[in-house]
């Protein structure tokens, strides 16, 4: 699972292509609209890993790629509003309270209301980006019952420790090469491109793998 994750971003013969075009987009996120692209190309990673492409996708069909990048985006924001709005709505009663005793208890409430909700949101988040792109459904991302079988399975389970871990030792690299000034951080952000594909590919495969157990177990019923 790893090391198909790790080698996955540079199959192919337009992989270095796939890459340089990844990375510059990443650097011009702050612009915001080149990010929406590359949501849109994660979402093709997820669709084509899902249905048994062992090939990573490359940048083209631009239209699409951008408005499936814009939504794929706004499916993340609504995630991750959910754990901010309920720091926000507990702060908030203690704060009323008038009471500086209140105030502190909300806010410990809130935060570890919020915490375990960010956790939560963050394991089921790449099971719910899936099924949007299988589907292209919006819809699809927040229904929650039709993923349940999948992110309770333990092939789900394995591939988020193995996104988390290509992840935090994906963050380690960019970190060490951002010591460098300027062309360590333009390094970084290419790399940073580079493992995001690398844990999107696990998310695929262990969504796959979720559907593929969970129909024989149906059909041996």
């Amino acid at each position: 699972m790893l090391e198909d994750a790790i080698y996955y971003p540079s199959r192919g013969d337009d992989a270095l292509m796939t890459i340089l075009i990844g990375g510059v987009l990443t650097i011009l996120s702050f612009l915001l609209i080149p990010i929406f692209f590359v949501f849109g190309y994660f979402l093709r990673v997820l669709e084509q890993t899902v249905e048994g492409d062992d090939q990573p996708p490359v940048f083209d069909d631009w239209g699409s790629l951008g408005v499936q990048g814009l939504l794929a985006f706004v499916v993340t924001f609504v995630y991750y509003l959910i754990p901010v709005l309920a720091f926000a709505l507990l702060g908030g009663l203690g704060a009323v309270t008038g009471s500086r005793g209140g105030a502190a208890a909300g806010l410990i409430v809130a935060a570890l209301v919020s915490g375990v909700l960010f956790i939560a949101l963050t394991y089921v988040y790449p099971a719910a980006l899936t099924n949007f792109a299988r589907t292209g459904s919006v819809e699809k991302a927040f229904a929650i019952g039709e993923i349940s079988d999948v992110v309770t399975s333990g092939d789900y389970f394995m591939a988020w420790l193995v996104g988390f871990v290509i992840f935090v030792g994906g963050f380690i690299v960019v970190g060490i090469l951002s010591i460098i000034p300027i062309l360590g951080t333009i390094a970084g952000l290419f790399v940073n491109f580079y493992i995001q594909v690398a844990a999107y590919r696990v998310f695929g495969n262990a969504f796959r793998e979720a559907l593929e157990s969970s129909s024989t177990n149906v059909s041996s019923l």
